[in-house]
């Protein structure tokens, strides 16, 4: 009887022996699994993501992709840069400008004895009315041979300005028979106010030259209807008005 309370009492302690070791078993399992755990936390903002994960997938696809982007932008960029070095420059060609009686319109005042006190410069810088398109282009003209930035242009600096607006495609001589309307010479000094009115009235002048009578395009070909109901009748409208003849001529051949 007392053996088989021994063995019982045997049997209860390896019992609980092995229970305790299953628990503590149990224990350092789990203390492992939390390692683990932290190991894995500390590795960046998407350590948490499985290694497999489809998002982690993705982030790695991302990276390698935009890094084979910055390649490839880079190898184009270089590829311009040669082709652009190697290209041969043509020299630019010349060609004339678009010319048009719509540009410009030339008024008469209403009083037509204001005229008797104004000489042909005067007349143009006052009555003449220029598109803001082509006052730009004038301009530009004036600027570029303007060389000391006075806002003044000398008989010379004017001549070239004036055939630089017309591309080199024009001559001294064309020059010369607009400047004798304005009775302007070696002496006349050329601000911007008179040298864009200058230019208008260059183009009126060169478009009969230049542009055959049987173009198509109406729309450039025709002055402004209100400059037509203005000179009509200039005969008439100067009657006893003491008017110089040099005027007169410039008027005429608007």
């Amino acid at each position: 009887m007392v053996r088989k309370i021994a063995k019982g009492k045997k049997k209860g302690e390896a019992g609980s022996q092995s229970e305790r070791h299953r628990k503590s078993a149990r224990k350092s399992g789990k203390g492992k699994r939390k390692k683990k755990g932290k190991r894995r936390d500390g590795g960046g903002a998407d350590s948490s993501l499985p290694e497999s994960s489809p998002q982690s997938q993705a982030q790695v696809v991302l990276d390698e992709t935009q890094a084979s982007a910055g390649k490839v932008s880079l190898d184009i960029i270089a590829e311009i840069t040669e082709y652009e070095a190697s290209r041969v420059r043509m020299p630019t060609v010349p060609t004339r400008l678009a010319l048009s009686r719509q540009i410009s319109r030339f008024q008469l005042p209403m009083d037509i004895k204001t005229l008797e006190t104004l000489s042909p410069q005067d007349y143009l810088m006052k009555y003449c009315i220029v598109c803001k398109r082509r006052q730009v282009h004038y301009k530009k003209s004036f600027d570029k041979f303007d060389k000391d930035r006075d806002g003044i242009l000398s008989f010379q600096e004017m001549e070239k300005a004036l055939i630089d607006v017309y591309f080199n495609t024009i001559t001294s001589r064309d020059v010369r028979r607009v400047t004798e309307l304005l009775l302007a010479d070696e002496s006349t000094r050329f601000t911007h106010k008179l040298f864009i009115p200058l230019c208008a009235l260059s183009e009126r002048l060169l478009y009969t030259m230049f542009e055959p009578e049987d173009r198509e395009d109406n729309e450039y070909r025709e002055k402004p209807t209100v400059e037509e109901a203005d000179v009509w009748g200039l005969n008439w409208k100067f009657q006893g008005c003491e008017i110089s003849d040099d005027v007169k001529r410039l008027i005429s051949v608007l």
